[in-house]
């Protein structure tokens, strides 16, 4: 599906720890849709995980529901 990403840098009111990512689908989420987003945020997740940095993913969706999908917060890398 095509995903419009919405990237924003942490702010207070969200108890935000580092840069927040929210997930949007141009549609209300489908099943379809809800297994390829998955695919690509896992994918990414782990990618992130390996070069060291801290993640959160936390899902926002139901099914027919709105359009935000979840919100992915990436802490700092270790190091």
């Amino acid at each position: 599906p095509e995903c419009a990403v919405v990237f924003r840098y942490g702010l207070e009111e969200d108890g935000a720890d580092g840069d927040v990512v929210d997930v949007h689908l141009a549609e209300p989420v489908t099943p379809a849709a809800a297994v390829a987003v998955g695919a690509v945020v896992g994918a990414a997740l782990v990618q992130l995980s390996a070069e060291g940095w801290g993640t959160r993913w936390e899902p926002a969706a139901t099914l027919g529901g709105s359009s935000l999908v979840g919100r992915l917060r990436i802490g700092a890398a270790a190091g």
